[in-house]
């Protein structure tokens, strides 16, 4: 009886071995089940390993497995090789011009071979990756890299498997979809978190500015609330004293009365004395016949000490003030509000100069007239602008206070330390001590007040060095510069630019001496000699700028 033919289909996949990707060549089958090329299963275990496993389940032999050829599937590869053309592979370039890898063919490519996956068609949606700036470590190797070593984080192919026999190792191109994926939903995540903090930053800076435009507003109702209560103190003084002066009159007039009572009874005393006296040295029979209701009509009645209201009512108007102010001084606001201790608070230095001013003012000091933050005035320093440094279109005032741009260029006689960019100094220099000066910039658009050390060039743009500091309006923005870097502030534009230098501490502190805001502080390894520094913006004609 003739065997029955049974039709069984057969995927082309089916016929290739895992490790060269082509169709079986005397293939074997492995004490695990799975078919390789007799010489690629040897290949892989060159040189002998001190175990050998299966390239895909990893099954352990202690000896080399009997390498059998494994005929039925020879003879069904021959069938399939002889019904149909064998398929078209691509090649697989090895060496220093394999520089495109395509993980779905899992083959390198050089860049002739590779442009069919650039182009459309079914290569077109492979997935390549970028040119390796580096030979990867089988490049050598004419084969396909199918695996890739999680221990070494290397790509490997059946060549180079049995350089890792303790590893590792998974399919190439499923690892790196997998981290593609991982990858893609990392940055879906930081982008949504770059979002929400760039959401955050906005409504921030919304309430930094609504912040600072509140200020004006909160000022002048912390400055009414103050004025109402210096009213009050003012009212309740006068209240006050004219309580006492009206004490005083009443008390006054009780006295008078009191006054006038004991003098008529001093009076009718002195009378009946001169009269007795009389009869008592000239008439001494009529002193015999005196009556008692003489006597009584003058009776002498003892003096009382009286008990004026007065003293009382003073002494508890008095007390009830002398409560007031112990209320008033017992707790002050600033402890439940702390200033910052490392800042150079305005109002912590008005305080402080406040009270060295009951004890330690010196009465002949001049006063330092047009300076707005007054708790600076006994560092102030006498600035002026240095004619020897202002640029062709500035021009000096008089006292060489006031610093303008010009719409026609002017020659000045040259000077090793004129400026050729729109640049000033002042005339003084500091290297001790503390100092504070005041810079009017209401009638300029643009720039920046600082301090240099005196090495500064002609050519040399104030902050963007390591030996200048400045602050800096422009492009409607306040900045702080130094060494080229700005630091953006939040504070609108100031009126009137106060900088205090503190050569001992090495500090310079910016404030705005229209509100006494601190605006900005440098904290640096400053080498002295320090001068003042000025730049104006050298397109606003008619704009300038003033030490006051």
């Amino acid at each position: 009886m003739a065997a029955r033919e049974v039709l069984v289909m057969v995927s082309a996949k089916d016929l290739e071995c895992s490790i060269c990707l082509s169709y079986f060549d005397r293939p074997c089958t492995l004490g695990c089940g799975h078919n390789f090329c007799i010489s690629c299963i040897e290949m892989h275990w060159s040189p002998p390993p001190e175990h050998y496993k299966c390239p895909l389940c990893q099954r352990t032999w202690r000896a080399r497995p009997a390498l059998n050829k494994n005929t039925e599937l020879t003879a069904m590869v021959e069938k399939v090789r002889a019904s149909a053309p064998p398929a078209v592979e691509p090649p697989c370039c090895a060496g220093p011009g394999a520089r495109v890898l395509c993980l779905t063919c899992a083959r390198a490519f050089c860049p002739a071979h590779g442009r069919p996956h650039l182009e459309e068609g079914p290569l077109g949606a492979h997935v390549l990756v970028k040119p390796l700036e580096a030979s990867w470590p089988c490049g050598e190797h004419a084969q396909a890299l199918q695996y890739f070593c999680a221990s070494h984080g290397l790509p490997v192919c059946p060549s180079c498997v049995g350089q890792h026999p303790n590893c590792r190792l998974v399919p190439l191109l499923q690892e790196f979809l997998r981290k593609q994926e991982h990858m893609k939903t990392k940055l879906n995540e930081v982008i949504l978190e770059i979002e929400r903090k760039e959401v955050a930053i906005s409504r921030w800076n919304e309430e930094c500015h609504r912040m600072n435009c509140s200020l004006s507003e909160n000022k002048a109702l912390l400055t009414e609330s103050f004025q109402d209560m210096k009213k009050y103190l003012e009212e309740l003084e006068y209240a006050t004293i004219r309580k006492a002066e009206e004490e005083r009159e009443q008390g006054q007039r009780e006295l008078e009365d009191i006054i006038n009572t004991l003098t008529e009874e001093r009076d009718k005393l002195k009378d009946f004395k001169a009269k007795r006296q009389g009869l008592l040295q000239d008439d001494w029979l009529e002193l015999l016949k005196g009556q008692p209701q003489d006597e009584e009509s003058c009776a002498i009645s003892p003096s009382k000490p009286e008990n004026l209201v007065f003293h009382s009512k003073v002494k508890s108007l008095i007390g009830a003030v002398e409560k007031l102010k112990q209320d008033l001084l017992e707790k002050s606001i600033l402890e439940d509000f702390p200033l910052q201790e490392k800042q150079e608070q305005p109002v912590e230095l008005l305080l402080e100069h406040s009270i060295s001013a009951l004890s330690l003012e010196d009465p002949n000091k001049p006063v330092v007239k047009g300076l707005k933050l007054q708790q600076f005035s006994e560092l102030a320093a006498p600035v002026t602008f240095d004619p020897e440094t202002i640029n062709s279109h500035h021009s000096l005032s008089d006292e060489n206070k006031t610093i303008s741009v010009l719409d026609v260029k002017r020659c000045y006689p040259p000077a090793p330390r004129r400026f050729t960019i729109s640049q000033a100094l002042g005339c003084q220099s500091f290297d001790c001590g503390r100092h504070y000066w005041e810079v009017n910039t209401k009638d300029s658009e643009g720039w920046a007040i600082g301090v240099t050390e005196g090495k500064i060039g002609k050519h040399d743009l104030l902050g963007r060095n390591d030996f200048s500091w400045c602050v800096e309006w422009s492009n409607k923005q306040l900045l702080a510069w130094h060494r080229s870097c700005s630091t953006l502030l939040t504070q609108a534009k100031p009126q009137t630019v106060g900088i205090l230098l503190d050569c001992e501490s090495r500090a310079l502190s910016f404030y705005s001496a229209d509100d006494g805001i601190l605006l900005h502080r440098f904290e640096s390894h400053f080498q002295g000699p320090f001068f003042p520094a000025f730049w104006l913006n050298g397109l606003g004609v008619g704009e300038h700028l003033t030490i006051t």
